[in-house]
């Protein structure tokens, strides 16, 4: 009877024990179930812990990105087809603090633009000349829905490049204020072609339409 208690003992203790980040995690699909980069996605985002989203480090689970420093404060840019159409565009990254957030902005910029960035330090010619995807700081995809997501990774997955989209409230315990839900969503999309840069009649420049491939929320 004792070497009975025992190994049943010795095999309920050899059970493995979930990770933290899983306990943590509670990351569903919302839109996009029966896409496979949205399965993939989702798929990384459970491997990371609630904590991973309060700053940058949740963009190492989709893969390092070599942006090359510009010289000017917190301006990146990198050469990659980010449209998938077969061409190199030049992709401009500024991070910056915005409402005590730190937020991305990315734009698809000419030679001549970044040159003047780099002389001047400055966005300015990028927020008025360049095409660039959160406009006034927000993501409108090509269904017409919209997104204000503060940080912006460049997922490459096989041949394409993806954008994951992060709102600020994914992941936050309190993701409503009186009532109202507030921004809590992350975003995959994709850049397909130049068709995907329209001119914005409102603003005067090219905005970047992504197509919505998944939208998952934490619950």
């Amino acid at each position: 009877m004792y070497s009975y208690v025992l190994i049943l003992l010795t095999l309920t203790l050899a059970v493995p024990q979930p990770s933290l980040a899983a306990v943590q995690n509670a990351a569903m699909i919302g839109y996009g179930n029966s896409h496979p980069v949205c399965r993939d996605a989702v798929k990384l985002v459970r491997t990371l812990a609630r904590d991973d989203f309060s700053g940058g480090t949740w963009k190492k689970a989709f893969g390092k990105i070599e942006w090359i420093p510009s010289g000017a404060p917190s301006i990146s840019y990198i050469p990659m087809d980010i449209n998938n159409d077969g061409t190199v565009e030049l992709v401009v990254n500024y991070t910056d603090m915005f409402r005590s957030v730190m937020w991305d902005w990315l734009y698809i910029a000419t030679q001549e633009q970044l040159a003047v960035v780099k002389k001047t330090g400055s966005t300015e010619i990028l927020n008025s000349e360049s095409a660039q995807l959160s406009l006034r700081n927000q993501v409108k995809f090509t269904n017409h829905k919209l997104a204000v997501p503060v940080s912006t990774h460049i997922w490459k997955r096989g041949r394409k490049y993806f954008l994951v989209m992060k709102e600020d409230f994914f992941a936050r315990e309190n993701q409503t204020d009186e009532g109202r839900t507030l921004p809590n969503s992350l975003y995959v999309g994709v850049l397909l072609g130049v068709k995907s840069s329209q001119f914005d009649p409102l603003y005067k420049v090219q905005r970047l339409h992504p197509t919505m491939i998944c939208r998952i929320v934490w619950q």
